[in-house]
């Protein structure tokens, strides 16, 4: 499926990271966002066998059932839903949030077509790679649970120290940065809580 995010080295190292926090952390609830293949959702259900998981996409959740059902793994529900849309009404919350997010600079998003959109969204994420993250990073705060985990992974590309001062503004903050080399760009995993604003 041309639509669908194939795993990267983005990927992988999301999953590294989720996998050293098995003994640390145990999550009853977690939302992952943007599950393309649903490699990482499947990775975490392994990792917190005991948690309920909920994997979303802005595009068809198909191919990540799929692998769900050959893998055996009953514990995640699909829902096809932009970033935090399907929880704004019932504000539910969760205990660990996921998120890869198509980060790579692109156009403003508010100028693609509805074809050009399909058929870049796993990758494209408007000027400086920025608009989807900061999106999440503006909402998240609604949606995790006193204690909770943020788990946020960015590029290079994207100005990180920029986001950083930013973090707080946003009632969040950086509790561990992993990083990766590549040749073109550098990973960031940033695992984040929420903190509470001053007075």
């Amino acid at each position: 499926d041309k639509y669908t995010y194939e795993p990267d080295e983005d990927s992988f190292f999301l999953m590294d990271i989720i996998i050293s926090l098995k003994n640390n952390i145990t999550p009853r609830r977690i939302l992952e966002i943007g599950t393309g293949s649903g490699i990482v959702a499947l990775t975490t259900a392994k990792v917190f066998p005991q948690a309920d998981i909920i994997a979303t996409d802005i595009g068809s959740c198909e191919i990540a059932k799929l692998n769900a059902q050959k893998n055996e793994i009953d514990s995640i529900t699909f829902l096809t839903t932009n970033l935090f849309q399907a929880f704004a009404q019932n504000k539910a919350q969760f205990d660990l949030i996921l998120f890869n997010p198509p980060y790579m600079p692109s156009e403003p998003l508010y100028t693609f077509s509805y074809e050009k959109w399909r058929e870049t969204r796993t990758w494209a994420g408007g000027q400086e790679g920025r608009e989807i993250i900061l999106e999440f990073l503006q909402q998240v705060k609604e949606y995790i649970t006193p204690g909770g985990l943020i788990i946020l992974l960015i590029s290079s590309y994207n100005r990180p120290s920029s986001l950083r001062e930013n973090l707080r503004s946003y009632q969040l903050k950086i509790i561990r940065e992993k990083r990766k080399k590549l040749p073109f760009e550098q990973l960031f995993v940033w695992i984040l809580k929420k903190v509470q604003p001053k007075g």
